[in-house]
Parts: structure tokens; C-alpha cells; sequence
């Protein structure tokens, strides 16, 4: 009988010791542990290709559309006024990046290079090599402990050495490529999609490329968009809170002070407040002047400075983006403003605040008799919550206020205020927002108010079947049909403005004339645009002709025999190109819209390059 054993047995013509070995020495590795290795690592290799064509795939983020929670091709750029680094998205064949119209997302500075050169970069490059040579001698004692081999770990640590130091030196260029990420291939197989995700998918265009967007919408969803926010089913469609942390947009941090300090971004009534480098402070002080003893309020307004040296004054928050060029065209009224405020006296209150329109959102803060800060969170004028707080009212608060998707709420010191519901409101949705801003206000206090930052929501522009009037038109999404947009808005092809592909037109000619096996793939293929042989394409497609616009007709009803308009026996043409003209209005889409079922390619859930960007998509 035969036994087998994990024991290590002694290979033929092994005679024991050798006595020319000094006593207490190891054996020395054999001539073929390189080899083993390299055979390792070869069917590792193996074995991602396998993991990588059915579990998991590595992309890379070829645009800015998905930016900034995804970065395209890009320059980084450190704002020269305050100190503030952000990125500007590149086209992939430009050529030569263009800064025109480009501004720092804080100050709105406009973007210049700026390189360490001369000494300065000289000094960074040795300091990059040296940490090379520290990681790499560690990677090289790891290896030679791991695998006794001197030979690879000499390999091991050279190698190391070099890409730590190649990609180290690559941070002082300012042109960079697209984030790296991981998608899971497997996960739409188990879990159904889900508003908000981030999702890979095949171009509903007919493209041989794979999009990366937003999932906003699921079968059975009619989406609207107003005034930047999305309308589902009639509701506002608010994003869970950790995708909410994620699309947040810097509109200006404290922590960034400019070295410009006349372009200071608070105004208000001359005396009554100065603002520091790192601190903005109210003078409504009762101290036996009447003036201090009045309430003051400042507002947030910024001014832009051109390249010619002039400025423009921005009263509102707009939606501007570091990543594109302008300075944003829509007003956004969804605001969040975070900070530290400390007040001096007694007998008195402050307040921060968010403007949209004609509402007031306000958060009142007011030190009580017992030493104890009592908080009212009011819309307009009416509290909706309040709060007195146990910690003493002296001292620093941190406070917290945001209205964003229609609803409003506060955190004092952790405690949370709200949130209260603003949808619906009683008067109709606008289209447009025309002011917002936020103001900052104390009476009969002195305040001090530090690390403010003013965040804004994503303002989703333009409008579905490019209609090009917001809110006037809405999508109705079938069965297995899935709606997408990109976080960049401004600069997203998504399902706002997809069309039919250009070779649809071929396609639909191609079916009027081919015969047998050809006519059934192309039908085949037909199919999968969904009904996009509307009147206009027909015609387009086969020159007007009568004749051949009623085989088309013929055609598609054969393809489509559930198509809910057809013509009756002997109708004329003109009566049938009218039911497809109306059946077509009545969709509210167009059919390459949205995203089928199965397009949907996988999730994406980490980005490993550059480590700089390391961590999971939400």
C-alpha cells in the first residue's frame, strides 16, 4: 500500500551532513529558487487575466466627467494666491493645455503653472531619491528573508527602487493622466442597481466604448431636472448622505487665505466687522456706543480677477468648477457653510444663514442666562426646531448648516437640528434660481468666526431629449432601462443629450434591402436601439420616398409585432407617419437615452492610481 506525506524526504544521493560545512550555517538556497519564482509570479499573472476577463477589471478614467470624484487627464495646479491645489481637466488630444478662463475654486484666481524649477526642484528630486533607496532597501530585506535568494532580491530591490523614484518624480509635472480603478464584474449578477451608484456600461450610441457615470434613475422612473436638482416620480430625489460627503463642491476655504487681502470675500456695513487672514470677526459689541450696539450682517460675495487686472463682483454662488474653464452660469441655491464661532458678552445672539430666492434659512445661536447656548433653526422667519445645549455657551462652537435637495438641517457641537422637509413648497418650482448666498450675523456680541467653508451641491444643467428648456421635458424609463449623469455636468455626455448613432440611418437602409441571414442580424441589431425609426430617420434614411418609407413601415411592424401603433389595412401613409409622430411625443424619451440592462458592465469600487487618489467610489 502506498502512504503519502508532507514530510520533506531527502533527495536521491543525499548522504547526510557535509563536514566541510561549518556547524550552525543554513543550507544554501538551490540554483532553482529564481526559477520557482519566476514560475510563481508567471502563473499569477495567469491568473489575474482569468480574474481580470470575469471578476474584476482595471480601467482608466479617460475624461472629466465623472470629475472630481473621477479624474480624466489633467493638469494638478496650485492656486499662486492662496496656496489652494485642484486640477483642470484636459482633452486627450490637446495639444497644448490651455489655462484661459481657468480659476481657482476657493478664490477664483486665475490658474497659472506653477513649478518648482532651479534649486527648489533640484532638492525635491534628491529628497525623492532618497526615499527611493529607504523603500527600496526595505523591500529588498523583505525579499531576501521571505525567499533566501539573494539574486532576487537584488532584482527585487533595483526594480523598486526605480518605479518608487519614477513615480515620485512625476508629481513635480503638472500634466497627469486619468485615475486608475478596480470594477467589480460581478456585482449587477447579484444585487440589483441602485439610484446613485457609480456604474460601468457599454455606449447606448452603438460606440465600442465603456462610459462611467452616475446611475440616477431605475425602471419605472420619470426623471425631471429643475434648477439643478432631479425630479423623480413627481419628489425630489435626494442622495443618500455618504454620496452626498462625496459630490459636495468647494466654493471657498477659510483655511486659504489669499495674499490679496482687499479681495476679501465678506462684505457688510464699514467698521462693523474685519476680516483676518484666518478669522472673520463681527463688532456688534454692546460697549456704550449705539452704532456697535446694532445688529450687523455680512454676505458672502466674491470678485474675480481677470487677466487684464479687472474684476467682476459675484454676488451669487454659482456653479463653477475648477475643472472647466468659466466661472460657472447657473446660480445654486443647495449650500452648506461649516466652521468654528466664538461669541464675546452676554445679552445678545448670532446667526449664520443661507439665502435661496425669496427664503431665509437661518440658524440662531443665543448664550442663556445659565451659561448654556440655546439653538433655532427658523425657515423664513418660523422655527421649525430648537435645541439648548449643556455645554458651557463660552468658548468654540462647531456648527454646521446646509439646505441641499430641499431639506435643511444643523449640527451645534454634534447636536443635529432638523432635518425639516421644505418639499413640497406651496408656490411652483422654479426653473431658475436667481440669487443665493450666505451671510454670517451678530447683535450684541462680539463674534469670531474661523475654518469657514462654503460647499455647494452638484447643479445638474440642461435638460432631457435636449429640448433645451429645464423642466419641460421628462423621460419615462421601461423595463430594464437605467438613467445616468455624470457629476461634472457642465461637461458630461450623458443620457441628457444622447442621440441616435449617426450609422442608425445605414442600419435602417441596410434592413430595407438585405435578404436572408444578413436581414436578420441587422434586425436583430435594429432591435436593440429600441424603436428609433421614427418618421424623421425614415425619411432621412430612405430619401422621402413613398414606396420605400411604407416597406420601412411594413418592415418594422414585422420586426416589432407588439408595437402599440399600427397602421390599419389601406391607411394612408401620411396617417401612419402621424401615429408614429404622436406615439413618439407621447414616449418623452428618446430611446438611446438610457442605459438596457445589458449594457451594464460592473461597479467600480476603488481607485489604486495615483495613490495620492487612493480610495473606494461612492
Amino acid at each position: 500500500m502506498t502512504h503519502t506525506t508532507d514530510a520533506v524526504q531527502p533527495s536521491p544521493g543525499a548522504t547526510g551532513p557535509d563536514p566541510s560545512r561549518p556547524s550552525g550555517k543554513s543550507k544554501p538556497r538551490p540554483a532553482g529558487g529564481f526559477l520557482e519564482t519566476m514560475e510563481s509570479l508567471a502563473m499569477a499573472l495567469v491568473l489575474a487575466l482569468i480574474i481580470r476577463g470575469s471578476v474584476m477589471e482595471a480601467y482608466v478614467i479617460p475624461t472629466g466627467s465623472m470629475a472630481p470624484t473621477l479624474l480624466g487627464r489633467h493638469l494638478s495646479l496650485v492656486c499662486p494666491n492662496c496656496g489652494y491645489g485642484y486640477s483642470r481637466g484636459i482633452s486627450a488630444d490637446a495639444l497644448r493645455p490651455s489655462l484661459s478662463e481657468v480659476y481657482c475654486p476657493s478664490d477664483l484666481y486665475p490658474a497659472t503653472i506653477t513649478e518648482s524649477t532651479g534649486p527648489g526642484k533640484a532638492l525635491r528630486a534628491l529628497g525623492y531619491f532618497a526615499l527611493s533607496l529607504l523603500l527600496a532597501g526595505v523591500i529588498y530585506g523583505l525579499s531576501r528573508w521571505v525567499y533566501r535568494d539573494e539574486q532576487f532580491a537584488r532584482i527585487a530591490g533595483l526594480a523598486s527602487c526605480l518605479a518608487i523614484f519614477y513615480c515620485l518624480l512625476g508629481s513635480l509635472q503638472p500634466l497627469r493622466g486619468g485615475d486608475r480603478i478596480l470594477v467589480n464584474k460581478l456585482y449587477y449578477r447579484f444585487h440589483q442597481p441602485r439610484r446613485w451608484d457609480v456604474i460601468v456600461f457599454k455606449s447606448p450610441e452603438g460606440i465600442s466604448r465603456n462610459f462611467i457615470k452616475r446611475l440616477v434613475a431605475v425602471p419605472g422612473d420619470r426623471v425631471q431636472i429643475l434648477d439643478g436638482d432631479l425630479i423623480v416620480n413627481g419628489a425630489i430625489s435626494r442622495k443618500p448622505e455618504h454620496v452626498q460627503e462625496a459630490v459636495w463642491r468647494l466654493v471657498y476655504d477659510q483655511n486659504y487665505p489669499p495674499r490679496d487681502f482687499n479681495r476679501s470675500v465678506w462684505e457688510g456695513p464699514a467698521g462693523r466687522y474685519r476680516v483676518e487672514p484666518h478669522q472673520v470677526v463681527l463688532l456688534a459689541a454692546a460697549q456704550g456706543e449705539q452704532a456697535l450696539a446694532l445688529p450687523v450682517e455680512v454676505r458672502f460675495a466674491r470678485r474675480s480677477r481677470d487677466a487684464y487686472g479687472g474684476e467682476t463682483l459675484l454676488p451669487n454662488v454659482l456653479d463653477h468648477c475648477g475643472y472647466n474653464r468659466g466661472l460657472g452660469r447657473n446660480v445654486v441655491g443647495d449650500l452648506r457653510l461649516v466652521g468654528e464661532f466664538a461669541a464675546l458678552g452676554e445679552g445678545g445672539s448670532f446667526w449664520v444663514g443661507v439665502d435661496h430666492d425669496e427664503h431665509r434659512y437661518r440658524l440662531w445661536l443665543e448664550p442663556a442666562e445659565d451659561g448654556r447656548l440655546e439653538c433655532r433653526l427658523e425657515v423664513d422667519g418660523v422655527v421649525e426646531d430648537s435645541a439648548v445645549l449643556p455645554a458651557p455657551s463660552a468658548g468654540w462652537h462647531r456648527v454646521e448648516l446646509s439646505k441641499v435637495d430641499y431639506r435643511l438641517r444643523a449640527v451645534v457641537d454634534g447636536r443635529l437640528l432638523g432635518p425639516v422637509d421644505l418639499w413640497p413648497r406651496p408656490e411652483p418650482v422654479r426653473l431658475r434660481s436667481r440669487s443665493s448666498g450666505v451671510v454670517l450675523g451678530s447683535a450684541g456680541l462680539e463674534v469670531r468666526a474661523r475654518r469657514l467653508r462654503i460647499d455647494r451641491d452638484i447643479y445638474y444643467t440642461g435638460s432631457v431629449r435636449g429640448s433645451g428648456r429645464p423642466g419641460q421635458a421628462s423621460i419615462l424609463l421601461g423595463a430594464g432601462e437605467y438613467f445616468v449623469l455624470g457629476d461634472n455636468s457642465p461637461d458630461s455626455r450623458d443620457g441628457r443629450d444622447w442621440r441616435p448613432p449617426a450609422r442608425i440611418y445605414q442600419l435602417v437602409e441596410t434592413v430595407l434591402f438585405a435578404e436572408g441571414g444578413e436581414s436578420d442580424q441587422r434586425r436583430a441589431e435594429l432591435l436593440r436601439y429600441g424603436l428609433k425609426a421614427v418618421p424623421e430617420l425614415l425619411a432621412a434614411a430612405v430619401g422621402g420616398e413613398p414606396d420605400e418609407q411604407r416597406r420601412a413601415i411594413g418592415l418594422l411592424e414585422a420586426i416589432l409585432p407588439e408595437h402599440p401603433v399600427r397602421g390599419e389595412p389601406g391607411e394612408d401613409l401620411e396617417e401612419t407617419l402621424a401615429r408614429w409622430a404622436a406615439w413618439w411625443r407621447e414616449q418623452d424619451r428618446a430611446p438611446s437615452q438610457v442605459v438596457p440592462q445589458e449594457n451594464l458592465l460592473g461597479k467600480p469600487f476603488l481607485v489604486f492610481w495615483p495613490l495620492s487618489r487612493m480610495g473606494l467610489i461612492r
